[in-house]
């Protein structure tokens, strides 16, 4: 398969034109004529998953977080970010990102998240503000719960689903019940107003 071949199937699913304005998503490093015969997959790219990409034989690599976000000033190779973009062209390794559009996608990132809570009769958060974006393109879900329970013991059940050690919780009311839950991955400090406005018992994001 061709480069662009599995950016085109990709793009059917999660559009670039659904990404929030200045995210710069797509084809990163490479060129769509190149082959593609084994995909890594990840959330930033950094010399490590570079070299684990090297190590396992990958020529592409999908990620969540763009790869630049912003353009580099110079290729000087002592500075390592240039140096990893240096040997991502000496292995013939395309880098490809994904980023809100994956995000807003309906079947995207954040039903992903909202399955893994089990919520139920989810509905968008926020409305995308992507090009072309429709009512089902929308940033973050909220849904119900299928039984009520309370701030902490979700914060300890989200660390479970999560499979992580540990998460920052903020509230007054540790005890207070949840049954409606907002979700919205990566940095959504923002939409904390839209998640209140529609009812939510808690919100979950990664920054806030």
């Amino acid at each position: 398969m061709l480069v662009r071949e599995l950016v085109s199937r990709f793009e059917q699913f999660a559009p670039k034109s659904w990404a929030e304005p200045g995210d710069p998503v797509g084809l990163q490093l490479g060129r769509l004529d190149a082959p593609v015969h084994k995909v890594l997959v990840t959330l930033d790219v950094r010399p490590e998953v570079v070299a684990e990409a090297i190590e396992i034989g990958a020529d592409f690599i999908f990620a969540h977080h763009p790869m630049m976000f912003r353009p580099a000033k110079n290729l000087d190779l002592a500075i390592p970010q240039n140096q990893m973009y240096a040997t991502l062209l000496q292995h013939h390794i395309t880098v490809y990102g994904a980023h809100t559009n994956l995000d807003s996608a309906p079947g995207g990132m954040n039903d992903w998240l909202a399955t893994v809570l089990g919520l139920q009769q989810c509905v968008g958060l926020v409305p995308s503000n992507g090009v072309g974006a429709t009512s089902e393109i929308m940033m973050g879900r909220i849904g119900d719960l299928s039984e009520t329970t309370t701030v902490r013991e979700f914060a300890l059940a989200c660390k479970r689903y999560f499979h992580v050690d540990g998460l920052r919780l903020i509230t007054h009311t540790p005890e207070a019940p949840v049954k409606r839950v907002a979700i919205l991955g990566g940095s959504g400090g923002q939409f904390y107003p839209a998640a209140l406005a529609k009812g939510a018992d808690v919100y979950v994001t990664g920054d806030v």
